[in-house]
């Protein structure tokens, strides 16, 4: 059976385009003694915007791999796949996240609920979870709750794993779980039973994303207190150990931080956790590549800059289209934005600095980077002549993503290995 090593990343590559980037960071990494495994994330939302599919980009990555004689593990995600359109996927793909955060607190059917519940009597009580100082008391009507806002999503998840399970065998693949697109962050004893209904279904899935503390709001900081953000994670990892052996679930179960990319203020705390626990954890990331492009292309000016003007004024009228689907992971006020005249009036160093991830600089604009993120679409419309301006500068955007990634990055999330 394919296992994932202890410390993984997820790339997102919006256009396929910074694969070298993502290996030679992957290697000063691997110098350094942290040792990570990679995982090429995109979903089908990413797919359909870009006009891509799995089985070109498991190409490209095969390719890369070889070039570059990586001889270790890595995998190929369908990122938020669903029942509908994991089909698509699961020739290419060996590692599937299963979102099911639309079918949470939605009712399944009464006789699921009610043998569920039956099942799950003799939690009633006191728990104690070891190493937790908290004793949780446990009522018959709060695992009717739980069952009624998470049986079906587990049962769902159970649809999709059978479904995959079924084409590819059960033993080479890799199954997360995501529920993190909600507005509210899971307690441990709601990730208890999370992974109890799971279980009760028969998924055999090794990573879980509950949604945390806090904003991950894309490719900004995390807007939350941290200190709450590390009291929930050492929970969750301590509710996971004492679920995988209640349940007998996978012992390589380990949590799924969908970061949104540049969450710089928790990622020493996640470094400290996962030392302090000696415990796996996976980072998933979206767009580093696409931003670090449009950055590079803005310092540029002339037809690059220009490019970079006619992707924001078309995204700025399309506004609504482009941000309704990322809701949940953005908090864009479009008042907050600069208007398609005062983008007019910016030169391209001005504009680099307003999308630029540092908050020490006046200039820098968070609204505007989120919805940058979420403008990749727009850029699409026009395929060929953005990735024409990226590959003729191609060599200088990947040193820059490459430098991000592993001195913003991993060396700031991973402990070096023993």
């Amino acid at each position: 059976m394919i296992s994932l090593d202890k410390y993984s990343f997820g790339f997102g590559d919006r256009f396929s385009l910074h694969g070298e980037a993502f290996i030679q960071a992957l290697k000063k990494a691997n110098d350094s003694g942290l040792k990570i495994t990679p995982v090429w994330n995109k979903s089908f939302r990413g797919y359909s915007f870009v006009g891509d599919d799995a089985a070109t980009v498991k190409e490209k990555v095969d390719k890369l791999m070889l070039k570059h004689t990586w001889c270790k593990q890595y995998l190929i995600d369908a990122d938020h796949i669903k029942y509908d359109n994991v089909s698509e996927f699961i020739d290419a793909c060996d590692y599937f996240t299963i979102d099911v955060s639309g079918y949470i607190r939605k009712l399944a059917h009464y006789d699921e609920m009610d043998s569920f519940i039956k099942a799950n009597q003799k939690y009633i009580g006191r728990m104690n979870v070891p190493g937790m100082s908290e004793t949780f008391q446990v009522f018959e009507n709060m695992i009717t709750s739980f069952a009624g806002m998470y049986l079906l999503a587990a049962q769902k998840a159970g649809e999709v794993y059978q479904l995959i399970k079924k084409r590819k065998g059960h033993k080479n693949f890799i199954t997360e779980i995501s529920m993190d697109e909600v507005h509210y962050s899971h307690s441990p004893l709601e990730l208890f039973f999370i992974l109890n209904a799971l279980a009760y279904y028969d998924v055999d899935f090794q990573l879980i994303s509950p949604k945390f503390i806090g904003r991950f709001n894309k490719n900004v900081e995390y807007a939350g207190e941290t200190q709450k953000f590390k009291a929930e994670l050492e929970m969750y990892l301590k509710m996971i150990n004492f679920a995988v052996d209640e349940f007998s679930l996978n012992p390589n179960l380990k949590l799924s931080i969908h970061s949104g990319s540049d969450k710089f203020a928790i990622y020493p705390i996640i470094k400290d956790v996962i030392q302090k626990f000696d415990a796996g954890i996976h980072i998933k990331t979206s767009g580093i590549g696409w931003l670090d492009s449009i950055m590079y292309l803005a310092k540029l000016e002339g037809e690059a800059y220009d490019f970079v003007k006619e992707i924001y004024i078309t995204s700025y009228e399309d506004f609504s289209e482009l941000v309704t689907p990322y809701d949940k992971v953005v908090d864009i006020n479009k008042s907050k934005l600069p208007t398609p005249e005062e983008i007019n009036k910016l030169n391209g160093a001005q504009f680099k600095a307003a999308l630029d991830n540092n908050p020490d600089n006046k200039d820098y604009n968070p609204t505007l980077r989120q919805f940058i993120s979420c403008a990749y679409k727009t850029a699409a419309c026009q395929k060929e002549k953005y990735e024409r301006l990226v590959n003729e500068n191609l060599g200088m955007i990947n040193k820059q993503i490459e430098e991000n990634l592993f001195d913003r990055h991993f060396s700031q999330i991973y402990p070096a290995s023993n």
